[in-house]
Formats: structure tokens, C-alpha cells, sequence
């Protein structure tokens, strides 16, 4: 934590001497720990790949957009940024937040479906956003096709992406 409080202070002073606006910025402080930006991610029924990615795939069971480059991080300085050709965007499927094996349980953010890549790219607050009302939206509006015996699989998907639209969803 003490080579993180350095460079707080040197970007401190970077910004106060070098960008206008910043001159009278003062610190107030930090997170008590650094965050973690990348854990465990679950097996769905479909996974997010770095080629999704890179190749802007679009998706006719899409729920969701992303619009974020591959931005991986090592130990060190050791880091892997890759921007999506053409300043493009690429659709999340449903299936990747549908989590395989489990009956009636859909996930959002940073534990989607993917592979490293994909979720280097997805984890992003744009994209989280976005799957959280994927999922929000068809447990609200669907209860009754999931109540008992039925499942989250059974959602039909059609009047879902056609709900998600309605609410503004970019999909």
C-alpha cells in the first residue's frame, strides 16, 4: 500500500501543476484496499470470448452490449489493452448469464460467462449496467413463466429483448 499511496501523491501533483482546473485539488483519501478486479466467473450456458470481442460479434440472443477493449492486467506493469477494430460494440447472449446446472438463477457483472478476455472487456460499468437489467428484467416480468416447475430457460427470449427495447436497452 505504500507504493500506491506514492503514486496517488505524484498523480497529485501531476494534475495540479499540468491540467487546468486541477490547481487548488487537494486529496481526501482512498479505499481502506485495493480492489479486486478480476475473480471467479461462473460456467453458463454460453461463454463471452476475447473474439466475441475483437471480431464486434452480434448475436441474435443478445441481451446486452459491450463496448469496452480487452484490457487485461498482470503482475507488475506487465499489461494487455486491445481496442475493438472500428470503435465498435459487441452483443452479450442471454447464456452467459445463465449460469449451466443451476435451475432459475441468472448472474450479471463481473462473474458472467467468459473467458479472461471476454471479461477484461465486459466487466466494465457500461456493460454491467446492462446485463444487471437483462437479468432484473425478466424476473420481474416473467415470474409467472419461472414460478414452480418452469425455469429462467423458459423465458421466451423474443419478448424479453422486445421488453428490454421498450425500457431503452441498447441490444
Amino acid at each position: 500500500m505504500p507504493e500506491l499511496m506514492d503514486q496517488i501523491r505524484v498523480c497529485n501533483a501531476f494534475l495540479r501543476k499540468h491540467v487546468p482546473g486541477f490547481e487548488a485539488a487537494v486529496f481526501s483519501g482512498v479505499a481502506p484496499r485495493i480492489g479486486i478486479r478480476e475473480t471467479r466467473r461462473i460456467v453458463g450456458e454460453e461463454a463471452l470470448t476475447g473474439e466475441d470481442v475483437l471480431a464486434s460479434r452480434r448475436r441474435a440472443d443478445s441481451v446486452a452490449r459491450g463496448a469496452h477493449e480487452i484490457d487485461m492486467h498482470a503482475a507488475g506493469s506487465a499489461h494487455t489493452r486491445q481496442e475493438i477494430p472500428g470503435g465498435s460494440y459487441y452483443d452479450i447472449p442471454f447464456g452467459t448469464l445463465v449460469p449451466r446446472g443451476l435451475r432459475n438463477v441468472l448472474v450479471a457483472g463481473r462473474c458472467l460467462s467468459s473467458t479472461r478476455e471476454g471479461q477484461s472487456s465486459a466487466r466494465v460499468m457500461g456493460p454491467c449496467l446492462a446485463m444487471g437489467q437483462a437479468v432484473g428484467t425478466p424476473a420481474a416480468a416473467f415470474g409467472n413463466v419461472i414460478a414452480g416447475n418452469g425455469d429462467v430457460r423458459d423465458v421466451p427470449l423474443g419478448e424479453l429483448q422486445n421488453l428490454l427495447r421498450l425500457q431503452g436497452a441498447q441490444i
